[in-house]
């Protein structure tokens, strides 16, 4: 997968966007991190962004995995994860995929783990 990484602290926090984004719609934020004390990722899913042609189910399996995959290659055990809207339905996957590492999660607007009805 492809993804932009800044900072150089030990602790590590990844963006997960919404449905119909990319990891850009974080850039307004990056001039307020604090580049020390956190390493920060910036991930696309596949179809998305950096990882537009990356081939897959697209699921939340797949997604939550691929985010997972992200964490293993960074080697922390220290990881906090800041979702938006679908963002944050992944999130909540890798937190249950990823029990001891995940210390932490922002979401903002999340889609809810067990679905919704629009009735």
């Amino acid at each position: 997968m492809e993804y932009d990484v800044i900072g150089k602290g030990e602790s590590l926090v990844i963006f997960l966007h919404g449905w119909i984004a990319h990891a850009a719609q974080y850039d307004f934020v990056v001039e307020n991190l604090d580049l020390d004390a956190f390493k920060y990722i910036f991930l696309d899913y596949r179809g998305y962004g950096k990882n537009i042609e990356k081939k897959g189910s697209y699921d939340l399996v797949e997604l939550a995995t691929d985010c997972c995959e992200v964490i293993k290659k960074e080697k922390c055990d220290n990881v906090i994860l800041i979702a938006h809207s679908m963002g944050g339905l992944v999130a909540q996957k890798v937190a249950t995929m990823q029990q001891g590492k995940i210390k932490k999660i922002m979401l903002v607007a999340p889609v809810p783990y067990d679905g919704f009805s629009f009735d």
